[in-house]
C-alpha cells in the first residue's frame, strides 16, 4: 500500500520529539519493513532523512514571523482554531502527486488539521492517532485545573469550551483583557475543531479509557479502534543495577516527576542505597522547574538522584533494562505513556499512577503495583517494597512481560493497523 504520514517531528530529524512521534517512527519502520511505501510529511528536519521512506518538509504560517512570536503564534493556533494556511496549501498539490491510498495523522498541533482538508478534497480515507486530548480540550488533557503550582485537579467531563479559560489561567497569569480575549476564542473552538472531527474517517487510541473519552464526547464507537503502539520483543542483555529507580518522561507537572523525588526521602529510610535515575527535557513553567531544583538539591538525596537530561532512543531503552523498578507517576488524565509499553515488553516491574489509561494495562499485583494520585508516600512505600522483595519483583516483571508480549508485539499490532487501512482505502470500496 502507499501510505503518507503526517507528524510534526520525526526522531533524529528534529531537535524537539515525544512519545507520539516515537510512536510514529515505530509505525512507520515497521511498514517498511512488511513492504509497504511510506511518505512522511512534516516540518523542515535539521538534517536531510537517508532512510527507505520520502521525506517531504511543509512550512507553517508562523515560520513566516520573528523568531520571538513563533511560539505565542503556535500556542495560539493549539487553543482556537487546528488550521494552517500555508500548510494546507503547501500539501494539497503534494497529496495529489503522492496520491496515497490512506493518510495517517499523528502529532499535527503544529501542521494542523488543514492537511485533513486537503485530504478529504482529494477523496483520499484519513485516520488520526490520538496521543493526548487536544482535539476535545485546549490543555489536551481533561483535567480540570485547580492550581497548576499545587498541581491540583479533577477529572474534566466538560470538554472544550468558555470555561476552559479558568485552566488557561492556572497555568499562565492572565490579565482581566486577556481572559475576555481567550474566552471569545474559545468560545467558537468546539465549532472549529468539529468541522475537522467529522472529516475524520476513523481515530486510533492507545487505550481502551481514551476510547470512552472520545465515544463521552460523541465520536461515534464505529470509526475508534484500540491499536496500540508496537515493539520489538527482543531484550538485550543488560545486567540490572541494584536498587535502581528510573523515571523517564517530560519534566512538567501532570508527568509527575516531583512525586518520586519527593517520595525518595522515604525509600532511602527502607533502601538506603537507592537511586533514581531520571531521564527527560524540561518544559514546564519557571516555578515548576525550580521546584523540582530544590527538590534534587536537597542533601539526603545527594549520590541518590541523578538527572540526566534528555538520552537517545537507545541510551533510553539500556537504563529501562538495567532499572529495577520502572516508576510511571502520571498525575493527571492520560494517555497511556510510551514508557508504560515499553518497560512491560522489557519485563519491568511497574509502579503507576491509578489514573486513566494506565488502568487499562497494569493490574495490581499481576504485573505492576498502582499508587495513588499526588501521594508520594504511597509511591515510597510501593516502590521500597519491590525493592525490597526480589520475589515480587521478578514476578511483577514476568507479568509485565506477559502483558507486553499480549498487547504490544509488532506483528499483531502490524495486522490490526493493515487491516484498518484495507478497510479505509480506495481500493477496498
Amino acid at each position: 500500500m502507499k501510505i503518507c504520514y503526517v507528524t510534526d517531528f520525526l526522531p533524529g530529524y528534529h531537535k524537539m520529539w515525544g512519545g507520539a512521534e516515537q510512536a510514529c517512527y515505530r509505525l512507520t519502520k515497521l511498514l517498511i519493513k512488511n513492504g509497504h511505501q511510506l511518505s512522511i510529511l512534516s516540518r523542515k528536519p535539521v538534517r536531510r532523512p537517508e532512510e527507505d521512506f520520502s521525506f517531504f518538509p511543509i512550512p507553517v504560517f508562523e515560520d513566516f514571523f520573528p523568531e520571538k512570536v513563533r511560539y505565542p503564534l503556535k500556542q495560539l493556533k493549539v487553543i482556537s482554531c487546528p488550521y494552517d494556511p500555508i500548510s494546507h496549501l503547501s500539501s494539497h498539490r503534494l497529496l495529489r502527486r503522492i496520491n496515497p491510498d490512506v493518510i495517517h495523522f499523528h502529532n499535527v498541533s503544529t501542521l494542523s488539521l488543514g492537511l485533513l482538508w486537503s485530504a478529504k478534497r482529494l477523496g483520499i480515507p484519513t485516520v488520526y492517532s490520538v496521543y493526548d486530548y487536544s482535539l476535545i480540550c485546549p490543555m489536551g488533557h481533561l483535567w480540570l485545573l485547580k492550581d497548576y503550582a499545587g498541581y491540583e485537579g479533577t477529572p474534566c467531563h466538560r470538554f472544550h469550551g468558555i470555561h476552559c479559560v479558568d485552566c488557561l489561567a492556572s497555568y499562565r497569569k492572565l490579565s482581566q483583557w486577556q481572559k475576555t480575549l481567550f474566552a471569545s476564542i474559545l468560545s467558537l473552538r468546539k465549532k472549529f475543531f468539529n468541522f475537522f472531527i467529522d472529516r475524520i474517517d476513523s481515530f486510533i487510541v492507545l487505550s481502551p479509557s481514551n476510547a470512552r473519552a472520545l465515544e463521552s464526547y460523541g465520536i461515534e464507537k464505529e470509526r475508534v479502534f484500540f491499536i496500540p503502539i508496537p515493539l520489538s520483543e527482543k531484550i538485550d542483555a543488560q545486567p540490572m543495577e541494584e536498587n535502581s529507580i528510573l523515571y523517564v518522561g517530560w519534566i512538567q507537572p501532570r508527568k509527575g516527576p516531583h512525586i518520586v523525588l519527593e517520595a525518595m526521602p522515604q525509600i532511602l529510610e527502607r533502601v538506603p542505597d537507592a537511586k533514581l535515575y531520571v531521564i527527560g527535557e524540561m518544559i514546564a513553567n519557571k516555578e515548576y522547574e525550580e521546584k523540582i531544583a530544590s527538590l534534587v538539591n536537597r542533601s539526603e538525596l545527594q549520590g541518590h538522584v541523578f538527572t540526566l537530561g534528555r538520552r537517545p532512543y537507545h541510551e533510553v531503552k539500556d537504563f529501562i533494562q538495567k532499572a529495577n523498578v520502572l516508576v510511571i507517576p502520571e498525575q493527571w488524565e492520560t494517555i497511556s505513556p510510551n514508557t508504560l509499553t515499553e518497560g512491560m515488553v522489557l519485563g519491568k516491574a511497574i509502579v503507576a499512577s491509578r489514573i486513566g489509561g494506565l488502568l487499562d494495562f497494569v493490574a495490581e499485583g499481576e504485573n505492576g503495583l498502582l499508587a495513588e494520585v499526588n501521594d508520594a508516600a504511597d509511591f515510597a512505600d510501593k516502590i521500597a517494597l519491590i525493592l525490597e522483595n526480589e520475589e515480587l519483583g521478578q514476578r511483577l516483571a514476568r507479568g509485565a512481560r506477559q502483558t507486553g508480549l499480549d498487547l504490544f508485539s509488532e506483528e499483531k499490532v502490524y495486522q490490526q493497523l493493515l487491516n484498518l487501512y484495507r478497510s479505509l482505502s480506495r481500493d477496498s470500496a
